[in-house]
């Protein structure tokens, strides 16, 4: 559960927030200091600060993430002798960090034994991460599961998303980061909001919000879903194709979902 009291006193405080994030990273399996110091409420420039703390106790552990998500610092080359910009680097759970979020947590968390995979995936995990920061802080969410969290415990056919935040009241609402926009022409838009639908009906959350950097894909998928009724697709060999029917989606289904543009998903054009 998120806690967004703060005790006063400096040494429970500063335990306080080696707390929380030790079960960010038990549910998310890797994040940067800069996310833990929005997590925190503490300064970005003390994000290091904090991370630096958790590595020293042997909680966390940084590694070399590849691509260019995570994090920069700068450090001797060994072979120039030069000062330079070195990664990106990401902040995971030791063995005993992991033992020991857990027992802090509500939850087994994210697999420990691989944390990491794909560098594309690594850019949509820490936007996921930023974004349901400021939910938690700013839009009234209480408590959050990421998909590294629910991964293991997934159905088949079942829609599980990138992660479910609820509210005070209880609402669960599932939340998509959409990078990627996916395609009308293959039949991935279609199915994928069947799955979302799906979902609703058999009360796996309820309700459903995307998030998109481009405000011409809400758009496509906001028009797509509110024509109240998807395209069916079948599996024809390796190929998806069009069944010639149609999926309704019901009214009561279809004002459960929303479609948003954040500035969260764009990158860095100054």
């Amino acid at each position: 559960m998120y806690n967004a009291t703060r005790t006063e006193n400096p040494r429970a405080r500063g335990r306080e927030k080696r707390i929380e994030a030790l079960r960010w990273l038990n549910r998310w399996g890797y994040t940067t200091p800069a996310i833990l110091s929005e997590l925190t409420g503490i300064d970005r420039t003390a994000g290091p600060r904090l991370a630096g703390q958790l590595i020293k106790r042997d909680l966390v552990r940084e590694v070399a993430a590849g691509g260019n998500w995570g994090y920069w610092k700068y450090g001797i080359n060994a072979s120039t002798g030069k000062r330079e910009a070195q990664g990106p680097f990401l902040l995971l759970l030791t063995e005993v960090g992991k033992t020991t979020a857990i027992s802090l947590d509500s939850t087994t968390g994210a697999p420990w034994e691989r944390q990491v995979a794909g560098i594309q995936s690594i850019r949509h995990n820490l936007i996921a991460q930023r974004f349901t920061i400021e939910l938690l802080k700013k839009r009234g969410f209480s408590d959050y599961l990421p998909e590294p969290t629910t991964r293991s415990a997934s159905q088949t056919g079942i829609k599980e998303p990138d992660v479910l935040v609820t509210n005070a009241d209880g609402v669960r609402v599932a939340v998509e980061i959409e990078l990627t926009p996916k395609s009308p022409q293959t039949g991935a838009l279609d199915r994928a909001l069947q799955a979302v639908a799906y979902a609703i009906r058999r009360n796996v959350f309820d309700q459903c919000v995307y998030v998109f950097g481009s405000d011409h894909f809400r758009k496509q998928y906001e028009r797509t879903w509110h024509a109240g009724k998807l395209a069916e697709w079948v599996k024809r060999g390796p190929k998806w194709e069009p069944s010639g029917e149609s999926i309704l989606i019901s009214d009561d289904i279809r004002v459960r979902v929303g479609f948003i543009q954040s500035d969260f998903l764009l990158g860095d054009i100054s």
